[in-house]
């Protein structure tokens, strides 16, 4: 039942993320390769990782990942992009926003 409830919490969270743009106005100095705190959250849901694994994997403390993700307070650029590379070495593609929105997806193996 938590997965469910996750998945459909992080679909909600995405979608309210894209259309109202909070995801990237918690980024000081972003531009359209910064991630958003949702797909962060999505990213780490298609892994099954915890904060602290995403924590471990980046170098960032688990509270600065939950304000990131939760937009509790601003986090700096290079927080965003430690993140980033983290997901994106454990295989996530981030897919930009365009006229279908932000998302997250497993790269493929084969690539």
């Amino acid at each position: 039942m938590r997965g469910i409830r996750r998945a459909l919490a992080v679909r909600v969270i995405s979608v309210i993320s894209t259309e109202t743009g909070l995801g990237k106005s918690f980024c000081m100095n972003s531009d359209e390769k910064t991630i958003t705190g949702a797909q962060c959250r999505a990213a780490r849901a298609l892994l099954d990782w915890s904060r602290e694994d995403l924590a471990a994997a980046s170098k960032v403390s688990r509270a600065a990942i939950a304000d990131f993700e939760q937009a509790k307070r601003q986090v700096r650029e290079r927080t965003v992009d430690d993140l980033q590379a983290a997901l994106e070495s454990a295989g996530i593609a981030f897919i930009p926003g365009g006229a279908e929105g932000a998302g997250v997806r497993l790269k493929d193996p084969q690539a």
